[in-house]
């Protein structure tokens, strides 16, 4: 029995566990090339339109951020790819990562992958099988998109460009997290460095783009974009990125053959033997268990503030924008968006790790040691939306400490508060990712699903020409900047309320049901 027997069998195992994830995520994809080629081309019908877009495009720094290098914006295809086609590119690494965490220490974490051992299964077919999923997933993410963009008319030579680059990313992504996954012995360990690496190469793609220094050649995704789509189709970019997947897929099998099954290079701290008083109730006990969590989304969320505070005094040169706003201004809000849609994904995922303690039978044990489910669920509350305050605090604290370091004219208070001022929107996401994992923990994973409406409706709104009762479904839309706080109190007063009643709507059958263990 070679060390790959059964991988091919385990790969149809994994595909089909996500068999309704990945068609979801590629009608995803599909759908936001669709849509903002139908933009584009609505919104810039002839020539002399599309040169007045990339004049105005190619003197934005805010968006050289946060879309990437512009190239070729005197087509459709490449306007496509400039206003959404960087964030698509995030999404899909984000994906591929994500699938093989899933699929390698998420399985051997829960006891799977021991038992699958047991059979005529090699000892690298598990994680061999994670990482032919999340390859094959790439693959399909990144035909989906060359579809769309070529059966569009926009040139299947640019179509098929892009999507070699958004398959390229997912591909390099995936390969480094089953490196991490080697290192780590908990899931959520390994999600969340993976997460720092590739909020790290986001950072280091934007600030070498708006620097316009070598600084891009740095990251994978400046790999991906420079295959210039649409403007000239590189190919040769595509080398830099297999040679990283090839690398890190060497020393994920190096690392595998050196580790014990169940555990990670990297020894965990033995804990005590006995309790501190510290762990004393629910609620302590659920805080010290997200707590790891948590100060690993404050440190991303802060590093991302401080990054976007730090290059504004490069966008503050930059007199044009695409909307006809005050850069600076335009900066601030962007990214006060950016990271209180990052604190409500950390509620998200605070969420999930209390719908995790139900599924794996904890609050079966707890429950029958006397605690009350409403006290339960109160705690769960609390530290959910606790735990997303404390990153959006940390997002703050990082935009004025990078604005300071700048030297950018902008009070501090000001800045704090246009940040802190998404708190009860910040509220309302946590509180429906909370209300899911309470009523229905099994599909807890959808509460991801308000974090990535907030962003799509917050970054792309305007370029997708959505109505204003499309985009007042986002709660940050309701949130008002610092100097109109009059105008906007009523609405921060039903933001509160619904972060309120949201977790309270779930009690009544959360007292009532059957756990699911």
């Amino acid at each position: 029995m070679t060390t790959l027997a059964g991988t091919l069998r385990l790969t149809r195992l994994a595909l089909r566990r996500d068999r309704f994830v990945l068609p979801v995520w590629c009608a995803v994809v599909a759908g936001l090339l669709a849509a903002m080629s139908w933009s584009m081309q609505d919104m810039y019908p002839t020539t002399a339109d599309r040169a007045r877009y990339a004049a105005v495009a190619e003197q934005s720094t805010v968006q050289r951020l946060f879309n990437g290098p512009g190239h070729g914006l005197d087509t459709v295809g490449g306007e496509v790819v400039f206003e959404v086609g960087g964030y698509l590119l995030v999404l899909v690494a984000l994906l591929c990562a994500l699938a093989t965490v899933r699929h390698s220490r998420a399985q051997e974490a829960a006891g799977n992958t021991e038992l699958v051992r047991a059979a005529r299964v090699g000892r690298l077919a598990p994680d061999a099988a994670a990482g032919l999923t999340a390859l094959l997933s790439a693959l399909g993410y990144g035909a989906v998109a060359a579809l769309t963009l070529g059966l569009g008319g926009l040139g299947w030579a640019g179509a098929l460009a892009y999507g070699a680059g958004l398959a390229a990313a997912g591909i390099t992504f995936a390969a480094l997290a089953s490196v991490v996954c080697q290192l780590t012995a908990r899931p959520r360990t390994a999600t969340l460095v993976t997460a720092a690496c590739l909020v790290a190469a986001y950072l280091v793609r934007g600030f070498g783009d708006v620097q316009g220094s070598g600084l891009v050649w740095a990251s994978p995704f400046g790999w991906s974009q420079a295959m210039h789509p649409f403007a000239g189709n590189r190919w040769w970019p595509l080398i830099p990125s297999a040679g990283l997947a090839v690398l890190a897929v060497l020393a994920a099998v190096v690392l595998l053959q050196h580790r014990d099954l169940g555990a990670g290079l990297l020894v965990a701290r033995a804990g005590r033997e006995r309790r501190g008083p510290r762990l004393s109730g629910p609620m302590r006990l659920l805080a010290r268990l997200t707590a790891s969590a948590v100060a690993g989304w404050m440190v991303v969320v802060f590093a991302l503030g401080l990054g976007f505070g730090a290059v504004t005094e490069d966008i503050v040169a930059t007199a044009v924008l695409g909307t006809g706003t005050d850069a600076q201004d335009e900066m601030i809000r962007v990214a006060a968006l950016v990271l209180a849609a990052l604190a409500g994904a950390a509620g998200a995922a605070l969420a999930t790790v209390v719908a995790s303690e139900e599924r794996t039978g904890r609050l079966d044990t707890a429950l029958a040691a006397g605690l009350g489910r409403g006290r339960w669920a109160s705690c769960a509350t609390g530290v959910v939306l606790g735990g997303s305050a404390l990153v959006l605090g940390a997002g703050a604290l990082g935009l004025t400490g990078g604005l300071r370091l700048a030297g950018v004219d902008v009070p501090s208070t000001e800045a704090l508060a246009t940040v802190g001022l998404h708190l009860p929107a910040v509220g309302v996401i946590a509180g429906l990712a909370l209300l899911l994992a309470l009523a229905r923990p099994g599909v807890s994973a959808l509460g991801w699903g308000p974090v990535a409406v907030v962003l799509v409706l917050g970054m792309l709104g305007f370029v997708l020409q959505l109505p204003q009762w499309a985009l007042n479904v986002s709660p940050h839309t309701h949130v008002p900047a610092p100097g109109g706080l009059g105008d906007g109190a009523a609405g921060l007063g039903v933001l509160v309320a619904a972060a309120v009643l949201l977790p309270l709507l779930a009690r009544p059958g959360f007292a009532r049901r059957d756990l699911r263990v």
